[in-house]
């Protein structure tokens, strides 16, 4: 299965995780282990870590030239 839409992790969604609802958790656990989410998360990381590289880059630049 492929993710579509981030729809599992909505506040609605996730408020009605409780004792009561483990389906509801099986389901974020899925999704959390599905190769699509796993290729989303290290494009987000990777981007994440080019924008803080970049920030550092400019600090030193501003700052300590």
């Amino acid at each position: 299965s492929k993710m579509i839409s981030a729809e599992a992790f909505s506040i609605e969604n996730l408020c009605v995780i409780s004792e009561g609802n483990q389906s509801a958790m099986s389901y974020v656990t899925k999704i959390l282990k599905d190769d699509g989410f796993r290729r989303l998360w290290m494009t987000l990381s990777e981007a994440y870590e080019c924008i803080r590289r970049g920030q550092i880059i400019l600090y030193k630049l501003r700052y300590l030239n």
